[in-house]
């Protein structure tokens, strides 16, 4: 997903085709919420908002995180 590039409400609507659940996706909405009320409307959240922040946004990371498979488990030649 090319979130650089894209708006809160694109990577938002792009979300739910990559398979993320929708517990990733609601803590992903509540971060790119406050995130663009800090940035547009010059929002100053407190700890606690930071703090519930940061927690969401290493909580969707986890939830979505791909894991690899040990290397010294794949298939010499790349498995072909």
């Amino acid at each position: 997903m090319p979130a650089m590039e894209s708006t809160s409400d694109e990577i938002l609507a792009d979300t739910p085709r990559s398979g993320v659940g929708e517990e990733a996706v609601a803590q992903l909405r509540d971060v790119l919420y406050r995130s663009d009320l800090v940035k547009f409307a010059k929002f100053i959240p407190g700890p606690d908002e930071n703090e519930k922040s940061l927690a969401e946004a290493v909580s969707f990371v986890e939830l979505t995180r791909v894991y690899a498979a040990p290397a010294d488990r794949v298939p010499a030649g790349g498995g072909s």
